[in-house]
Parts: structure tokens; sequence; C-alpha cells
């Protein structure tokens, strides 16, 4: 990791390959890739158990194979060789240390910590997830490649900081339009409840605030219904959604739905239950009279047309069936990648793949090569090649720190890989090599330093 720039007080950083190494490796690794064969890749790991790609590749692989343990473990690996090449600058507690998303190089960090906060929250490890996940929305705050904001306020309700919901919307609403979201929506009335409750206030706002998210998102109260078997008196909010749910856009019934599945949990306690049955009462009687009812239609057909790639992202990382079956086509435009999902179009690095440049020349290779990314003419070339690197160690790879569910998902190609093939990489992680000083994590060298590339201390 080196220093991109600073800019207005915040210095941006950027993870830097080696030519010498890293470069040639990057290469075969997208060449293994391309072959939509997990055994390619993990052959690219036999040599180079610290490849961060080709750990961020298996570890999705295992995951939807259901070999979540396995791929907790490559994605701890990943996460072990990203840390190891800060920059001594770089502090991940810092609001002034920035990524650009847009750097091919500096989204193996993004997609690592996300894909750490699904893991965590499996375990229920919710302040570890939370604290992981206002690191990820530090790392570039007005990007928010991750769409951090559609589950950084569940997650803050989970650990029960309800201070850091008011305080996040005071901060960004103005520019992120929070209230405008329909999580944010429930839980900033969610927090004001609890917050009354510690404070032996009166819950006149609480209610405010829930009546309006019920009036504005009618469908999330519905969903909590059914998801925690609430039962309303009246009928009429099932009646009001009924005729919404006809207004509304794929992606706001996409939000919706995403919320009530991570935050149903949220709504079963006693008081909870209480407070919401009210305010859902009142709404049901009173909406068509309810200041801001007709605001509330207008909005639902004029803001949520239709989801921005980064919230797309999140939805697809997160793999919630019930979600993600709402994905629209145009999502499966760009390449769903298990290291990369869904790039960004105005991606820039140093260097680019060899599958996309190397047949330039020959138009017959140019078009098989379209058809099957990463197609030789030489079935042993990739094997060549990844013998070639075997010699290499990493330390010489990465600089130091210093200056309707559509098909066509990636995912579907490794749904069924065979039991052995988990089994195989199992084996091949626990008979990883260890250097002699006991340290599983191969050390970092500067190529610049030495050209013999001795390898430095490794870094804190």
């Amino acid at each position: 990791m080196v220093v991109d720039k600073t800019q207005n007080g915040i210095t941006y950083f950027k993870y830097s390959h080696s030519k010498a190494n890293y470069q040639s490796l990057q290469q075969m690794f997208w060449r293994a890739s391309h072959l939509a064969d997990p055994h390619a890749v993990k052959r690219v790991l036999e040599i180079h158990p610290y490849h961060i790609d080709t750990l961020l590749h298996l570890s999705e692989v295992c995951r939807v194979s259901e070999d979540t343990q396995t791929a907790s473990d490559l994605m701890n690996r990943a996460l072990f060789c990203l840390e190891k090449a800060f920059h001594p600058s770089f502090n991940v507690t810092s609001l002034s240390c920035r990524m650009d998303y847009n750097r091919t190089e500096n989204r193996a960090l993004f997609v690592a910590i996300f894909r750490q906060v699904l893991f965590v929250s499996m375990k229920s490890c919710w302040q570890t997830g939370f604290e992981l996940t206002k690191l990820l929305f530090n790392l570039s705050p007005e990007q928010d490649p991750m769409a951090c904001l559609l589950f950084i306020d569940t997650l803050a309700l989970k650990v029960e900081d309800y201070n850091f919901v008011l305080k996040f919307v005071d901060e960004f609403d103005h520019s992120k339009k929070l209230s405008m979201l329909p999580n944010f929506a429930f839980s900033i009335a969610l927090a004001n409840f609890y917050k009354e409750i510690v404070e032996k206030e009166s819950h006149q706002k609480s209610d405010k605030l829930l009546q309006s998210a019920v009036l504005k998102y009618p469908m999330i109260a519905s969903l909590i219904c059914e998801k925690c078997s609430h039962v309303i008196e009246s009928n009429a909010l099932f009646v009001m959604n009924e005729r919404v749910t006809k207004e509304h856009t794929r992606s706001l019934t996409q939000q919706c739905k995403l919320y009530v599945e991570r935050a149903s949990d949220l709504w079963k306690d006693p008081e909870v239950i209480v407070w919401f049955k009210r305010n859902v009462d009142f709404v049901n009687n009173e909406h068509m009279t309810m200041k801001g009812y007709e605001n509330s239609i207008s909005s639902r057909k004029s803001v949520f047309l239709s989801p921005p790639l980064n919230v797309m992202r999140h939805i697809f990382m997160s793999d919630i069936s019930a979600v993600s079956a709402l994905l629209p086509t145009t999502a499966f435009d760009t390449s769903q990648d298990p290291h990369d999902p869904m790039p960004p179009p105005n991606s820039y690095a140093d260097y680019t793949p060899e599958t996309t440049r190397s047949y330039s020349g020959n138009p017959v290779m140019a078009f098989l090569n379209s058809l099957m990314p990463g197609y030789t003419q030489n079935p042993h070339e990739l094997e060549d090649q990844l013998e070639n690197l075997r010699g290499i160690e990493l330390g010489g790879l990465l600089h130091p720190a210093g200056e309707g569910n559509e098909a066509g998902g990636w995912g579907e190609q490794f749904r069924n890989v065979p039991g052995d093939f988990g089994v195989a990489l199992r084996d091949m992680l626990a008979n990883l090599y260890v250097q002699n000083d006991g340290e599983a994590m191969p050390e970092v060298v500067d190529e610049a330093e030495s050209e013999e590339e001795r390898p430095e201390d490794a870094l804190d």
C-alpha cells in the first residue's frame, strides 16, 4: 500500500502490485478464474497460498457450496494479507484515510471486509460486524460502494448503540437523504423509542416518527407483521398496502424486503410490539387524512426508479434469496466474478488482464476469447505459466507499506461443486507452508530495495 494523493486534508491510499512478480501471478489468476473451474483457481492457491484474489474467489465458491468454515478461513487469510501490506500512516480508525473503489487493486479490501461482516453476522457477532461496517463506510463515504447505508443502522440497533443512529442521521441526512431510505425511516423511530425509555420520556416523538415511516412504507409494516406474527386489529393497512404495492418499484420492494429480513428480530421485543401495534392501528384509521400522505405516494413513484450499482452489488453479495430474486436483468450486464462482483464502469488500474488485450492482432483468437474468456490454443499453457511462478515467494509480490433471480449469476456455476473439492481445499490449507519463524504469512519485501528481493521484517 502506498499514498495515492492528499486532497483537502484527506489522504488517499492505494494498493500497488509488484511488476516483477505479483502482476504475473495476477494474470495467471485471471486466466484461471475465467475458465469457471474452481480446480484451476485452487491450483494458483497451491503455489501461492496468500494470493488475495484467489483467496476471495475460493472463499465465495466454498460459501455457495455451504462450506462456511473453509470460506471463513480463506477470508481471514485474505484479510491478514491485506493488513500486512498496510501503509504505516493508514489508520483504519481515522476519518481522513480513504481509498478509491474505482481502482481495481483497491477493491479486494472492500470485498473482504464486506464478506467478513456477513460471516460474523451469521455467528451473531453484532459488535464486530458493526465496527467493520463503520470501517468499510469510512474507507469511501462519498461512494459507499458496498451500500453500507443499507445495514449500518440495523447493526447499530442490534448492539444497542441508539445514539449512533441518531448522530449518524444528523451528520449525513442532508447529503445522503437518509430519512428517505426505508430502513432508516424505521430505525430512526426505533432508536428514539429506546432512547425515550432510557431517559424516561414520553413516546410522543417516536410515535410520530413511526407513524411517518409506516405511512411512507406500509409494505415494511406488513412484512414485519408477517415475519413476527403480529396481529393487527384493522385490515386497513393491508388494503392500503395492496394498492401501494402496485405502485412500488422493484427497487423499493427490494429495500423493504432486505430491511425486514435483517431487522425483523428488533421488532419482537414485547415493549416494541405494543408500541408498534398502537401506531400501526393509528395509521390504519387516519392515513387518508395524515399530513404527507400524498407526498409519500409521489416519492415512492419518483425516488426509487431503479437500484444504483452499489445497491445491486450489496444485494448480490448478501445473497438473500427473497431479495436477490428481484434484481433487474441489468444487474447481470456486468461481471459477477467472486473476487470482484459488479465492478464499476469507470474502473482503472496500473495494468489489465491479458485476456482482454492479447489477441488484438488475431481476429479469430479474439472471437474465441470473447466466447470463452481465457481460451488458449495450448491447453498446458496455464499450467506451465503457473509452474514458472512456483518459486516466487509472496514477499516479492506486494509492495510493502511505504510511499426473478435471473439466470447468469456466477454462483449457479459453483452451487454443486463436488464435495471432494472442499475436502481437498481444506487439506491443502491444513498443510500450508510455514516459515522458519513460525509465522504462516510470508513476509513483505520491497522489490526496489534489492535485486535479490530480500525479505524484510513483517509489518505490524
